[in-house]
């Protein structure tokens, strides 16, 4: 409980590099900080002692942070302009508590993550407006599963993957619009990475009928 001095490289636990890859963002021991890639001072931009930020992300425009922050004592997502008259917009959720694995848009209008619940959320960050898109059938070990796969190029479409109770994870494409989700596979092999391509014209994806030894645990389903 007493204050010391510890090793920087030992507590650096998640990060992304800025859009023009000078700057890289980390969460510090609790703090968001960011660091030059090459010469110039590390900027620790909260500085909240007793409060725990992490996942911190820059949007692809290099405007913004995001990341998540218990200074209200429950998890909120958090994000800061990177501008010289820095602001933090605060936006509540509603999720099972813990969050994880923030994924920007491409057009730096919205966040899509996960919490500890497996399910998969999308915050559009000018109207503070949370959207549940879907949750696993099945519970699998660990605090979080990443459901996200990949945005569309021009943030109207996002792909994920859910899953099912046979244990197998299944792809759906999510339409913002239609707030309605598609099927992209047939649920009988199990599906992984699904992924835009940079055209929006495909959606690829890994999938395997004979997974059974290697999902949760040993599952004989196949």
């Amino acid at each position: 409980m007493r204050p010391k001095f510890v090793s920087g490289k030992e507590y650096d636990r998640s990060g992304s590099i800025s859009p023009s890859g000078a700057r890289v963002v980390l969460n510090f021991r609790g703090d968001i900080v960011t660091v030059s890639a090459e010469k110039g001072d590390v900027e620790n931009l909260t500085q909240t002692t007793g409060t725990h930020e992490k996942e911190p992300k820059w949007s692809p425009d290099g405007k913004h942070i995001a990341y998540f922050s218990d200074e209200s004592r429950e998890y909120a997502l958090h994000v800061e302009t990177t501008e010289d008259s820095k602001s933090i917009k605060k936006i509540k959720l509603d999720g099972a508590g813990l969050y994880a694995n923030l994924h920007w848009s491409p057009d730096s209008e919205k966040v899509a993550y996960v919490d500890n619940s497996r399910s998969i959320f999308i915050t559009h960050i000018e109207n503070n407006k949370t959207t549940k898109v879907a949750s696993d059938v099945l519970y699998v070990p660990g605090v979080f599963r990443e459901l996200f796969g990949s945005w569309s190029p021009n943030s109207e479409w996002l792909i994920y993957s859910k899953i099912l109770k046979t244990n197998f994870e299944k792809a759906y494409l999510y339409s913002l619009e239609n707030n309605t989700s598609y099927s992209l596979s047939d649920g009988l092999s199990n599906v992984t990475e699904p992924t835009f391509d940079p055209s929006g014209k495909y959606i690829y994806m890994t999938a395997s009928t004979g997974a059974g030894p290697v999902v949760n645990w040993f599952d004989q389903s196949n």
